[in-house]
């Protein structure tokens, strides 16, 4: 028996353009599942279509996750190019920036959190 046999699984995943969660989106992939990739960037589209030449059924979805109303629609796009089915949820959407804590731009501090913390609870709350 496979242990990592995820055919006919449907998974939703952010940031799978690059690192690790273009890995992680690869490996699903190579264990059967059906994937939606979101990405912040028009190398969504490119990075989906170079999965579906290698026979993986994959969709790349492109949204500002900074933006909460582009994760609800970004999460909607998902699931309607996944035939209304999810079985996974993986958020690896993530960014950084380096300051030193007085120095910080509170408008860079607000995009880090929108990212890595408010589009992470919206998109575990959806897929709930």
């Amino acid at each position: 028996m496979n242990k990592f046999d995820l055919t006919g699984e449907k998974a939703i995943l952010t940031g799978g353009t690059r690192g690790l969660g273009y890995g992680m989106a690869e490996g699903l992939l190579e264990a059967g599942c059906e994937v939606a990739i979101i990405g912040s960037s028009d190398k969504t589209f490119a990075v989906a279509a170079t999965f579906v030449e290698k026979g993986y059924t994959c969709y790349g979805i492109k949204a500002d996750l900074r933006d909460r109303q582009e994760n609800y629609r970004a999460f909607n796009d998902c699931l309607a190019a996944l035939g209304g089915d999810l079985d996974i949820m993986v958020t690896a959407a993530g960014i950084q920036r380096r300051h030193s804590a007085e120095n910080f731009p509170i408008e860079e501090w607000d995009e880090v959190m929108s990212i890595n913390l408010n589009s992470v609870f919206t998109m575990c709350q959806l897929a709930g």
